[in-house]
């Protein structure tokens, strides 16, 4: 016999009025049923399961593409510095030159 829980699920695949009550007494049968419906349960477990793994995947390439956006900054803000320092030091040897 069908599980209720089982069969409630199955119910919104093939509609109750098309099989007579006799399809689900033969234990062939209802073993091919019982096999469909684990079939069912796993196939939605590994979807929902690999939903996710995407999820995950997608925050850590957010995470990695910040990453390399701030690196990205901090280099420039390295190279600005630089050229400040030597602006600096411009302004200075030539204020220390004497005046002619």
């Amino acid at each position: 016999m069908v599980r209720p829980d089982v069969a409630g699920r199955l119910s919104r695949f093939v509609p109750p009025t098309s099989l007579p009550a006799a399809f689900f007494r033969c234990s062939a049968l209802q073993d091919s049923v019982r096999i469909m419906a684990k079939d069912l349960v796993r196939t939605r477990k590994q979807k929902q399961k690999m939903m996710m793994m995407h999820t995950q995947i997608q925050a850590v390439s957010l995470k990695i593409q910040s990453l390399k956006s701030v690196d990205t900054m901090a280099n420039a803000m390295k190279g600005v510095t630089k050229v400040r320092l030597r602006s600096d030091l411009d302004v200075m040897a030539r204020s220390k030159l004497p005046i002619s």
